[in-house]
């Protein structure tokens, strides 16, 4: 995770020259996610799975390079195991695990197959800490 500052309005032309910067110094290709403090904020606010906020559960978030077809994420949804449960909302796809009912064996390279995407995942409560510690 990297927080900055930028005059640069096009997050897509950002993203591009970060990616380039860091294949140029690096030698290989680091995907590369840029969400706004306001857009940050939207994803911090999510609970999609209301009925289920509870302690047995935790949420993640996978930041997707992109959006992705509603078919993918229909897929995505269906990836539902029993321990985990998938929405999907624009670039974001948010999992909640019932600690409870054990180990998933979906990963995250399983949501970037399925969507076609790179992504990242984060446990929801770093993106709370981030958003307070940066942008509250």
């Amino acid at each position: 995770n990297v927080i900055f500052e930028s005059d640069e309005l096009d997050t897509a032309d950002l993203e591009n020259k970060i990616a380039a910067k860091l294949q140029q110094e690096l030698g290989y290709d680091v995907p590369t996610f840029i969400r706004t403090g306001p857009e940050l904020a939207e994803i911090g606010r999510q609970w999609p799975f209301a009925e289920e906020k509870t302690a047995d559960h935790v949420l993640y978030v996978s930041f997707l390079a992109g959006e992705t077809t509603p078919e993918k994420a229909q897929q995505v949804v269906d990836l539902a195991d029993g321990v985990m449960q998938f929405y999907v909302q624009g670039r974001e796809v948010y999992w909640l695990r019932n600690k409870a009912r054990g180990n998933s064996k979906i990963t995250n390279a399983a949501i970037e197959k399925t969507v076609q995407l790179a992504a990242t995942r984060r446990n929801m409560n770093t993106v709370h800490k981030i958003y307070k510690k940066f942008f509250d």
